[in-house]
């Protein structure tokens, strides 16, 4: 038995957001030999208001003057931009996959670190031919 659902009455009344979302890879192409400015909000500390699309944040929960900020699973200082330690430790640790679905699943966490990980692309391949 298949189940439809109609979300058109959601979307009715769903506010649109009118500003697209940066690809991460265009935000890191604008950190590139920038320091890190030492500032930095919890996403779940901010709020928005959606009738003028103002993001405001809790002032008693920034930090200032940082060395560097972990920023979407990476961490942002002087020395450049490097993979949070604590993801590279969840790929290290991550359970011996038994199906092609577990590969598939560690390869698009794998893959989204590609960049830092010298020839990614031989190892992904020896994966890839499980699937």
């Amino acid at each position: 038995m298949r189940m439809c659902i109609n979300y058109r009455q959601l979307n009715r009344v769903t506010s649109k957001n009118k500003y697209s979302l940066s690809w991460i890879d265009d935000l890191f192409d604008q950190l590139q030999g920038t320091k890190s400015r030492g500032a930095r909000a919890a996403s779940s500390d901010c709020t928005s208001n959606s009738e003028r699309q103002l993001l405001y944040a809790k002032f008693s929960k920034c930090k200032f003057w940082l060395d560097s900020v972990t920023f979407l699973g990476h961490v942002v200082s002087e020395e450049g931009i490097q993979v949070d330690p604590k993801k590279i430790e969840a790929v290290q640790n991550w359970p011996r996959s038994t199906s092609a679905m577990e590969i598939q699943s560690f390869l698009g966490l794998a893959g989204y670190y590609r960049q830092f990980v010298e020839g990614f692309s031989s190892i992904e391949a020896l994966l890839s031919r499980l699937t």
